[in-house]
C-alpha cells in the first residue's frame, strides 16, 4: 500500500494530464492592476473542514498576486448553500465568485448568469492545460466553459469495520449482492446497525449510495441513452435499481432514523462503533483519520457495491467526477473580472492542489511537484485503484440531469424507505419530471 503521494503518477491521481517539464502555475497571467476591488466569495466549506483549509491556502496565494483586492467570504452550510444559491440565481443576485453544483450549471449558464472562462484559460495556458479534461467537461455548456472543477471526488466508498464483520462471521467484504444481504442479516442479529445513514438532506442516498447502485443495474449504455432521451426512467433496468435500494431498506440495512440525521451524524455512528459501515466519498477519509480511535483506524476497510443479480453494469464501476465547480458572475467586467478569474485560478492551481493532497483530498489538476506531501494510505490506495483501472469512474448519476430530477429522486428514495412509494411509481414521477424539464 502506498503512503506517499510521490509514488503516484498523474494517471493515478485520476487521469490528470501528463506534466510538461517546468510547468509553473501563475496567477499573474490573469491580472493587470486591480485597485480597490472587493470580491464577494460564496462557498460552503468552513475553516475547520479540509476543503476550508485548502481555500485558506488558495486565498493566501491570491492575496500575494492581487494585494489590492479584498475578498469577503460568505460561507453557509451545505444544505443552506444549495437553497440560497437557487434563490440568488432566480433573483439575479449571485455573488462575484462562488461554488456551483454541477446540476445547476446548464440552467445558470443559459440564463446568462455565469462568466465564460475560456478566455481566462487561454490567457493563462499553463493553468488551463493542467486541469483534468474530463472534470473540466462538467463546466461546459453549449461548447463554452462556465465553471472550473473545484476538485476530483469518488462519491461511492463503503467504509467498514473489519472487526465487526469478523464478529459477524465475515473475514472479508462480500463480493455478491446475496452475500451483502446475508451480512446485513448477521449484523442485525448481533444488534449492530449494518449501514449508518444520515439522509435528512436526501443527497446522501441519491449520490453515495444510489449513483453507483443504479449503474450496477442499468450499465453505462442505458445511462448514455437516457441523456440522449433514448431511454426512460420507467425502463425495467432502472426500476430494478430502485428495487435494489428498497430491498436494502426492507432487510434493515439502515438505522431507523436515517431520514432524520445528516451525514456528519452517520459518520459519528461509525466512529463510535455503533454501526459496521457507512457510505460516502473520498472526502470522508480525513474525518475518519481525525475521529477514529487507533484501534478502529486499524480496522477500517474500503469496498464498493458488489455485482447485482441480472445487472448490466460493471462490478468495478464507481461514481465520481467533480460535482462542485467554481464560477464567476457574468456581470463582472474590467479589473474586477480579471480578479475573479485570478481567484478561480488560485482555487484550482498548484498551491490549492498541494493543499488538497495535504488534507487528504484529490485535486482537479496535475501538479508540478508533490515532493514532501504525506498522503493518507486510504487516499493513496483509492487513487491508485482509480488510476490503474481497478476502479472505473462513471458519472455521478444526478449531476448531468435537470435539478428537478435530483429533487424527485432524493425525496423518492426517502419515500421508498418509508414504503410511501413503489419503485414503479417513483420511476413514473422521475420520467414525468425529466420530460417536463426537457
Amino acid at each position: 500500500m502506498l503512503d506517499r503521494i510521490s509514488d503516484l503518477t498523474p494517471k493515478a491521481l485520476g487521469g490528470a494530464k501528463t506534466l510538461a517539464a517546468g510547468l509553473a502555475i501563475s496567477l499573474a497571467a490573469t491580472t493587470a492592476s486591480a485597485q480597490d476591488i472587493t470580491l464577494r466569495f460564496g462557498h460552503l466549506w468552513d475553516d475547520a473542514s479540509p476543503d476550508g483549509k485548502v481555500i485558506a491556502a488558495a486565498l493566501d496565494a491570491f492575496a500575494a498576486e492581487f494585494p489590492d483586492v479584498e475578498v469577503v467570504e460568505e460561507v453557509l452550510s451545505h444544505d443552506e448553500y444549495l437553497a440560497q444559491f437557487k434563490v440568488s440565481a432566480a433573483s439575479g443576485a449571485l455573488v462575484d465568485v462562488f461554488a456551483v453544483n454541477r446540476t445547476d450549471i446548464p440552467s445558470a449558464a443559459r440564463a446568462g448568469l455565469l462568466r465564460d472562462l475560456d478566455g481566462a484559460m487561454e490567457t493563462n495556458a499553463q493553468w488551463g492545460e493542467a486541469l483534468t479534461d474530463t472534470l473540466v467537461a462538467e463546466g461546459v455548456v453549449d461548447g463554452e466553459t462556465y465553471a472550473i472543477p473545484a476538485f476530483q471526488i469518488v462519491t461511492h466508498v463503503i467504509f467498514y469495520n473489519s472487526a465487526m464483520l469478523e464478529a459477524a462471521g465475515y473475514e472479508s467484504f462480500p463480493d455478491t449482492w446475496e452475500g451483502l444481504l446475508s451480512l446485513i442479516d448477521a449484523l442485525n442479529e448481533k444488534d449492530v446497525t449494518p449501514i449508518a445513514l444520515g439522509n435528512k438532506a436526501a443527497w446522501v442516498a441519491a449520490d453515495p449510495l444510489f449513483s453507483t447502485l443504479a449503474n450496477r443495474a442499468t450499465g453505462s449504455d442505458w445511462y448514455d441513452r437516457l441523456l440522449a432521451n433514448e431511454a426512460k426512467f420507467t425502463d425495467p433496468e432502472f426500476v430494478a435499481s430502485l428495487a435494489l435500494f428498497e430491498q436494502l431498506s426492507d432487510v434493515g440495512a439502515f438505522n431507523a432514523d436515517a431520514n432524520s440525521l445528516d451525514n456528519d451524524q452517520q459518520k459519528a455512528l461509525f466512529l463510535n462503533e455503533e454501526a459496521a459501515m457507512f457510505i460516502e466519498g473520498n472526502w470522508a477519509i480525513q474525518p475518519i483519520i481525525d475521529g477514529a480511535s487507533p484501534e478502529l483506524l486499524d480496522n477500517v476497510g474500503m469496498a464498493i457495491w458488489p455485482s447485482v443479480p441480472g445487472g448490466a453494469g460493471a462490478p468495478n464501476a464507481v461514481s465520481g467526477g467533480s460535482g462542485w465547480l467554481w464560477a464567476a458572475n457574468a456581470d463582472l467586467d474590467g479589473e474586477a473580472a480579471a480578479a475573479a478569474e485570478g481567484l478561480i485560478a488560485a482555487l484550482t492551481g498548484e498551491v490549492a492542489g498541494r493543499a488538497r493532497l495535504e488534507n487528504g483530498l484529490m485535486p482537479s489538476s496535475s501538479l508540478q511537484s508533490t515532493d514532501g506531501i504525506e498522503v493518507p494510505a486510504m487516499l493513496a490506495e483509492l487513487s491508485n485503484q482509480v488510476g490503474s483501472g481497478e476502479l472505473t469512474l462513471v458519472p455521478i448519476f444526478v449531476l448531468p440531469l435537470p435539478g428537478g430530477v435530483f429533487d424527485v429522486l432524493g425525496k423518492g428514495l426517502q419515500d421508498l424507505m418509508t414504503d410511501s412509494v413503489t419503485p414503479e411509481a417513483l420511476a413514473e414521477k422521475l420520467q414525468e419530471e425529466y420530460e417536463r424539464a426537457l
